[in-house]
Parts: structure tokens; C-alpha cells; sequence
């Protein structure tokens, strides 16, 4: 049989596959080590992951390494995404006989260590899960299940509400067609990280879905907008036990918006039938959620179905607060030359208003009549004015400006 290195971190400088330069230690895992390294035949910077395996504890090296490639061929048959860590490679290096796969090399820092400073507030809680839901629906639509979202998973790339997000580690994901090497999963060994598992996934033999990505998101996203994850240990052994664990509204559950709360507690029914069928009715049912009259409205920069499109993904915005400046931060969201135009038209009504013989009011006394001005001296009046309300709308665009 063939026997697996048990260094579980190959040295600096060493080349997998004859092309891949292992240059430092950036990250790990339980069973894996992340890599920058540099692809030398097309010049670049990646990341390569390198996985060791443990066939002590989980069985069979061979039947290990099969899954392996398929999974990692099931990640890298979703296409190029914006949310969505791309695989370029993977395989095995016959020298050091070290299985790998090779990512793109991004910067940034995952939502698990993000979460140890500090929780992000609720716009930005909710631009994350809406972009995750947006990456989850690129592997949905390509048939592939993650099966393992929690927030180490999620790369940050940015701060706020303009964050760049990335869902990592599809290796684990599985195909949704019917697959002849299904009893390549060992009974026992179901990979996914308890604390965010479905109901299904903790009963061996419930078939999967999509609708178990959304409930381990849903999970997430309880946990960014009420501070504290929905469900401790207890809670999880009675779901696995076939309980029925009601969901809890403590921490700031109760504080979120009305419509966002409804929209994660379904992603949260204990039924997947009950569940948004995928990721991407998920993202569409949050960025449509508008909030109740107590809160900022919440509003989604772009539709669902930007999961399709190659670009950035777009920022989720908090437009307008109801309050007394509800009036002036509606007129600053109208187009600068749109406003100016506004501005030009109100302005020549009013001259038109304010010449003699103009307006439906009745005809005052004779002492009360100003003296009249002609037309060209109105206009003289104005034009600073104009000017001067110009200046300022520019003024304020520049400073708007990112």
C-alpha cells in the first residue's frame, strides 16, 4: 500500500508537481497546510494547499486519495466567481507523495478571526451573509453542495459594508448527481463542523442539499446580527438525537429588523423542505428584506442574480434613515447635474411667479404693490444665488465622492 509522508508540512522551497515553489506557511487546518507559492510556469503567485492525510484514522489511503480528487475536481468545475476562491490545480507530487490543490492567492483575513476583535454592525453583518449566500449559489448552480460554512470559511478582503467576500474550501463539497462512489463516504466520517451542521447532516444517512448550506449560513448570520450562535452543545445533541430544538431569541435577535429576522429563521427551519430550496433564493429573499419602521432601511446593491456576472461584487448599502434629515439625504442621493436642473427650474418658476401680473392670487391693495422690476433685473439678482448653490452641490459631491 502506498504510504502517505507523515510530515504534515513540507519545508520552504520545496516543488510540488515539478511547477508549484512552496515559499512560506500562511495558514492550516487539521489536516491541511496553506501555502503562498509561486507557479513557475505561468509566473505567478497561488496558494497551494497541502493535505495530509491520516489513514490510522480514517482507513484506507487509496480510498482517501479518490475522494480527494473528486472533490477537488467537483470544486474546480465552478466557474470563475466573485465570491468564490478559484481553483486553478491539483494533484498529487510523486516526489514527496503530498496530495495538493492550488488556489488563487488573495489577502485578507477570515470571518472567524475577524469575530475574535470585534462584531461587525448590522449592515455590514448582513453585506457578508448576502455576498456568502451569492458565492454558496455559484457551487449550487454547478451542482456542488459545500457542505462545511462557517465563518472560517469566509474570507474578508476589505472593511465594512465594501468588504470583498470569498467562500474558501469547496474541497469538501460534494456533487448533487447521482454518484456511483457515494460508499467512498465512511460511515462515521461525515465532513462538516458540528457546531454549524444541519439537522440532516447529524443523522447519518439523510440525504443532502443545498437547503443544508442555507441552514449552516443562516447559522452564521444569527451569529454576526444577535452576537452569539443560535445553538450550543446541548442543543445540538438533542437536533442529533431528532429533537426538536426551537430557535432561542437572545443577544440582540430581537433588535434586528423585523424582515431580516424572518428571512434567517426560515434559513433556520429544522425541515429543508421548509428552507429557501438553495443559496440563491436565500440572497434574493435578504437583499429584498426591508426593515420595519423602527429601522435603517436595508438595501441591497444589486439583484441575485449577480451571481452570474464576473465583476466585483457589489457593496450593500444603508441609504436613508427616517428622521428630520430624511428630506436633505434624498436630495443629496439625486444625481449631481439632475439636482442642478432641479434647482434651475424651481428657480425660474419662482421668476416667473415673482413678475407683475403673474399667479392666480387676487389682486392686493394698491399700497401694498412693490415697486416693479423688470424681468433682466430678477435674473441679475438671482444668477448669484444660482452660482452659489451650484458651488455648493459640487462641493458636497466631492466630499461624498469615495
Amino acid at each position: 500500500m502506498p504510504t502517505q509522508s507523515t510530515d504534515p508540512a513540507p519545508p520552504a522551497g520545496e516543488l510540488l508537481g515539478g511547477r508549484y515553489e512552496l515559499l512560506e506557511p500562511i495558514g492550516h487546518g487539521g489536516m491541511s497546510r496553506v501555502y503562498r507559492a509561486h507557479d513557475r510556469t505561468l509566473d505567478r503567485p497561488v496558494a497551494v494547499k497541502v493535505i495530509q492525510h491520516d489513514p490510522a484514522a480514517h482507513g484506507d489511503l487509496e480510498r482517501m486519495r479518490a475522494r480527494f480528487r473528486r472533490e477537488a475536481a467537483n470544486a474546480a468545475r465552478i466557474p470563475a466567481h466573485p465570491n468564490v476562491v478559484q481553483i486553478y490545480d491539483y494533484g498529487t507530487d510523486p516526489a514527496g507523495d503530498r496530495d495538493y490543490i492550488v488556489m488563487e492567492l488573495l489577502r485578507g483575513r477570515d470571518l472567524k478571526a475577524v469575530l475574535r476583535e470585534r462584531r461587525p454592525g448590522e449592515a455590514e453583518a448582513v453585506h457578508i451573509i448576502l455576498e456568502a449566500a451569492r458565492g454558496l449559489a455559484a457551487g449550487h448552480r454547478a451542482g456542488i453542495i459545500h457542505r462545511d460554512v462557517k465563518p472560517a470559511n469566509l474570507l474578508l478582503t476589505g472593511e465594512g459594508t465594501h468588504a470583498a467576500v470569498r467562500v474558501l474550501d469547496f474541497g469538501i463539497a460534494k456533487a448533487l448527481e447521482g454518484d456511483p462512489d457515494d460508499d467512498l463516504t465512511q460511515a462515521g466520517h461525515v465532513p462538516h463542523t458540528p457546531a454549524y451542521a444541519s439537522p440532516e447532516q447529524m443523522a447519518w444517512g439523510r440525504a443532502l442539499s443545498p437547503a443544508s448550506d442555507v441552514y449552516q449560513l443562516g447559522q452564521v448570520a444569527y451569529e454576526l446580527l444577535a452576537g452569539e450562535r443560535p445553538f450550543d452543545a446541548d442543543d445540538r445533541e438533542r437536533m442529533a438525537r431528532g429533537e426538536d430544538v426551537p430557535l432561542p431569541r437572545r443577544g440582540d435577535w430581537e433588535r434586528v429588523p423585523a424582515r431580516v429576522r424572518a428571512v434567517v429563521e426560515r434559513a433556520l427551519r429544522p425541515d429543508p423542505a421548509e428552507r429557501y430550496p438553495d443559496a440563491a433564493a436565500f440572497a434574493e429573499a435578504l437583499a429584498a428584506a426591508p426593515a420595519d419602521d423602527d429601522h435603517t432601511l436595508l438595501a441591497a446593491g444589486a439583484p441575485a442574480d449577480a451571481t452570474a456576472t464576473m465583476g466585483p461584487a457589489p457593496g450593500y448599502t444603508v441609504p436613508v434613515t427616517r428622521g428630520e434629515h430624511g428630506v436633505a439625504e434624498r436630495w443629496r442621493a439625486i444625481p449631481r447635474a439632475a439636482r442642478i436642473g432641479l434647482a434651475a427650474v424651481a428657480a425660474l418658476l419662482l421668476l416667473w411667479i415673482a413678475l407683475p401680473g403673474r399667479g392666480d392670487a387676487p389682486a392686493p391693495d394698491a399700497g401694498t404693490i412693490p415697486e416693479a422690476r423688470s424681468t433682466a433685473e430678477l435674473e441679475e439678482e438671482f444668477a448669484p444665488l444660482y452660482r452659489e448653490a451650484a458651488e455648493r452641490l459640487a462641493e458636497e459631491d466631492e466630499a461624498e465622492a469615495p
